[in-house]
C-alpha cells in the first residue's frame, strides 16, 4: 500500500509476527487470564465459605454437603490457575536466563 502525504510517497508493508513474538503474546495473554481467573476463584471461594457458614448456623446439612463439594471444586480450579501462572512465570525466568 502506498500513501502520498505532502509530496512524499510512503510504502506500507505488513509483516507477520515472528514465532517468538507469537509465543510471547500468548504468554502475556495467558498471564492476564490467569490473574483474572485467580481473583475470580478467590472471590468464589470466599462466597462459598460465607454460604457454608450460614448453612451451618441454620443446620442445613444437605446444603452444607453441596457447598463443601462446590468449595472443593473451586479450590481445585484455583490450583489449576495458580499452576498455569507458575508455569508462565518460569517461562519468563527461562527467557531472562537465555
Amino acid at each position: 500500500m502506498k500513501l502520498n502525504i505532502l509530496g512524499y510517497t510512503l510504502s506500507l508493508k505488513q509483516t507477520q509476527p515472528s514465532p517468538e513474538q507469537v509465543e510471547r503474546d500468548q504468554m502475556e495473554e495467558g498471564e492476564r487470564d490467569a490473574y483474572i481467573n485467580i481473583n475470580a476463584q478467590l472471590n468464589q471461594i470466599a462466597f462459598l465459605e460465607n454460604m457454608y457458614q450460614s448453612y451451618e448456623m441454620a443446620e442445613m446439612t444437605e446444603k452444607m454437603t453441596q457447598t463443601e463439594t462446590t468449595l472443593e471444586a473451586a479450590k481445585n480450579t484455583l490450583m489449576q490457575w495458580e499452576v498455569k501462572l507458575d508455569t508462565i512465570e518460569q517461562w519468563y525466568q527461562n527467557r531472562k536466563e537465555s
